[in-house]
Formats: C-alpha cells, sequence, structure tokens
C-alpha cells in the first residue's frame, strides 16, 4: 500500500495484462451498454408520456379552444408574454384556467404533474393553494377586485406536442410564470418566474412552507463562510425584488459576490442543493442532465447576498454563472419589498440595460388586464403566518445561454 492510499499489484508479463484488459472490457462493455439505453429507454418514455399527456389535454378542446391554446412555435410575443402579476393586472393570452370544464381541468394539471417533478409539482400547488388563501383573505388589489385564486391561470403551447420537433408549454399566473421547452436532446425550465403569497401557512392542520427550502440552503451557506468571505459576498448596495425579473430579457447582470472556486467542498455541495431548487422543479430526467453542466461550471459561479443573514431578516440572494441566473427576494406582508420600487438597481458593473429597457421587473401590459372569472376552490380550514418576512416571495431563474431551448432547438 502505497502513501496515497492506492494498492499496486506486482509487475506482470505484458501479455497477461492485456489478456487481463479484454477480460475487464468483455465485462464492463455490455453493462455500460446497458446502463446507456436504460438511461435513453426512461428519458424517451418520459418525453413519450408528456407528449401523450399534452394530446390528452388538446383532445377535451373544442375547435374554438384549441385556436386559443395553441401558437406558433415562432411567436416571439406570446414566448415573452409573462409576468408574476395576477389575472386582471395582466393581460395572458392561451386558455383561461377558471373557464376549462372539470375535464380539461383535470387534464391540463395532468399534463403538469408528468412534467414536473414531485418536487416541482408540489410547489406548483403550494402557490396555487396560496393563491387562492389569498383571495378568500383579500379584498383584490389596487381596484381590479378578484384578481388571485387557484383558478386564476393561463395554458398555452406554442408548436406542436412531439417527442422530435421543438414545442413549448407555458403555465401562467399570479407567481408563477413556467416556460417549458422540448427540444430533441433536452427539456428547459428557462426563463420562469416562481413565488408565493403567502408562502407559510397551515392547512387542514398541514403545515405548508413553499420555498422554504430554498432560504435555509442559502442562510446555511452564507453563515458557513468566514468574515473574510461574507464580506466578499454581500453586496455592497441594498436588493430588495428581482432585477432580471419578467420583461428584462435584454439585460446583462454580470457576477458578482463570492465565486463558488473559493469555497469548500462542503459549501460548494450546498451550493449545488440550493441551484437544484430550481432546476428540480423540472422532471428528473431534464434535471439531471442540467445539474451535471451546472456543475461543470461551478468555479465560475457566483454566490451574493444582500441583507442581514439571521434567520429572520427575510434577505435577497442571487445566483450567478455560464449559464445560470437566480434570483430570490423577499417580500414581506407586501408587494414592493420596500425602497427602491424595482428592487436594487446594481452600480455600472452589476447590469448593464439595453437603451429601450422599460426597467427591472417592470412589464408594459394594460393596467385594466383580462376580465376576473369567479372560481371556487374550497381549502377546508387554513391559517397563515402574515408575519414572516417569507410572507411574500419571488424568484427568476433564467439561462443567458439558452433562452427558450434557443441554443437546441435550431433557432
Amino acid at each position: 500500500m502505497s502513501d496515497t492510499g492506492i494498492s499496486y499489484m506486482p509487475k506482470q508479463p505484458l501479455k497477461w495484462i492485456a489478456f487481463s484488459l479484454v477480460g475487464i472490457l468483455m465485462i464492463l462493455i455490455p453493462n455500460i451498454s446497458v446502463f446507456a439505453q436504460e438511461e435513453n429507454s426512461t428519458a424517451t418514455e418520459v418525453k413519450a408520456d408528456i407528449v401523450a399527456a399534452a394530446n390528452a389535454f388538446l383532445d377535451t378542446l373544442d375547435e374554438t379552444q384549441l385556436e386559443t391554446v395553441l401558437f406558433d412555435y415562432e411567436d416571439e410575443e406570446q414566448r415573452d408574454n409573462w409576468s408574476n402579476l395576477p389575472t386582471g393586472l395582466y393581460t395572458r393570452d392561451g386558455l383561461y384556467y377558471a373557464e376549462l370544464s372539470e375535464e380539461s381541468r383535470t387534464a391540463a394539471l395532468a399534463l403538469l404533474e408528468v412534467t414536473l417533478s414531485e418536487q416541482g409539482y408540489e410547489k406548483l400547488m403550494g402557490t396555487m393553494i396560496g393563491d387562492e388563501i389569498l383571495q378568500q383573505t383579500s379584498t383584490g388589489l389596487g381596484g381590479a377586485g378578484t384578481v388571485f385564486g387557484f383558478g386564476q391561470y393561463y395554458i398555452s403551447i406554442l408548436g406542436t406536442p412531439s417527442e422530435t420537433d421543438p414545442w413549448i408549454l407555458q403555465w401562467g399566473g399570479h407567481h408563477f410564470a413556467l416556460n417549458i421547452t422540448f427540444t430533441s436532446v433536452e427539456t428547459t425550465l428557462a426563463p420562469s418566474h416562481t413565488g408565493c403569497q403567502p408562502c407559510i401557512y397551515i392547512i387542514n392542520e398541514q403545515d405548508v412552507d413553499v420555498l422554504g427550502d430554498e432560504y435555509s440552503l442559502a442562510l446555511e451557506l452564507i453563515n458557513s463562510l468566514d468574515a473574510d468571505l461574507q464580506e466578499v459576498a454581500i453586496l455592497d448596495y441594498s436588493v430588495t425584488d428581482l432585477v432580471m425579473g419578467p420583461g428584462t430579457e435584454e439585460y446583462v447582470l454580470e457576477a458578482e459576490g463570492l465565486p463558488a472556486s473559493e469555497m469548500t467542498a462542503e459549501q460548494q455541495t450546498v451550493l449545488l442543493e440550493l441551484i437544484s431548487e430550481w432546476v428540480n422543479i423540472v422532471h428528473d430526467e431534464a434535471a439531471e442532465v442540467r445539474m451535471a453542466e451546472i456543475e461543470a461550471d461551478l468555479d465560475e459561479t457566483y454566490f451574493a447576498w444582500s441583507g442581514d443573514t439571521d434567520e429572520e431578516s427575510g434577505s435577497y440572494f442571487r445566483i450567478t454563472g455560464p449559464t445560470i441566473l437566480i434570483e430570490f427576494a423577499p417580500q414581506g406582508n407586501g408587494g414592493g419589498g420596500g425602497t427602491p420600487p424595482n428592487g436594487g438597481t446594481p452600480p455600472n458593473n452589476g447590469g448593464t440595460p439595453p437603451d429601450d429597457a422599460s426597467g427591472p421587473n417592470n412589464d408594459t401590459s394594460d393596467s385594466s388586464g383580462s376580465d376576473v372569472v369567479s372560481y371556487t376552490y374550497d381549502l377546508g380550514t387554513y391559517e397563515v403566518d402574515e408575519d414572516s418576512a417569507l410572507y411574500h416571495i419571488h424568484t427568476i431563474y433564467r439561462d443567458p445561454t439558452n433562452p427558450y431551448g434557443t441554443a437546441t432547438s435550431g433557432e
């Protein structure tokens, strides 16, 4: 046994070594082939299940509804037509969940369930249920009347559901804007907005903390750093809301904070687990591929924090890397997160807007929005923690190199 812990075999004739290697390869190659076939088979089966679920949903619709839900894959206006704002304050296109038949609503959720991971689907349901709680405890927002609720979401499909040709599934409403692109080689979730209000509640005696794991992991990471590294990670300006929220596709947000290359192996593991909270929203097979890509660039991935580092603070953090941008912005018990109203504006080296940009987290939709349809969802009993700094949260997930799967869809 050497000092490195590696055990060396005594020298053998080259002929013996050659025969040994051939024998080993004869054993390993079939197994490697089987493993690869199983992995490819699983991914193919998932893709087929998603396409089948999409077609099952479309089969529940009449001709008028089909014309409303289907868009051309190249329709860039529809691609960009998403927001974190609630129905009534933002005009979306597609089919309105509250207006669907029970059969169509069931099929729509079945499509989302097979497309998302178990974890991702739970977050979706947690947000939608929270939105219904908000509706039942709210008098509306900005004079728009009923703008929240479980039914206040839209679904649209760009392209034709296919296992080979690219298409996009969009699901949008208050705090959940999913843009899921399927190509022949990948499934991507970027860009997507996730959030919640309320995020922490008890429903039918069950505790729910929709985005609690994200904040717990980020707190663990920032508080594991020594004082010198914390000083690098913590921004020297305040950020209170998303810098790269809806409508900021043309912005460039440069990396700031602490690079993972300066973290310990344990801290890097926590960072990857934190990133996975967004990546793992999509089904497991796609998430595994995406996490491998991110891990390969980990040394060039940065973690930045803005605010206090105690558990009750409800502070902003972001993760930036060659192919990833994540922001997490608690809003407290309200909608603006304090001042400035659009979150923190980075210094010149932090973000560069185009000349015609309307500003971070702004959208230019008509404030009158679309007509709101009454939809009742029976919650049972519930109570809400309105005092938590994590009562209301905005997050964003982007891949600046591959928005809407454009890097692999042939566009």
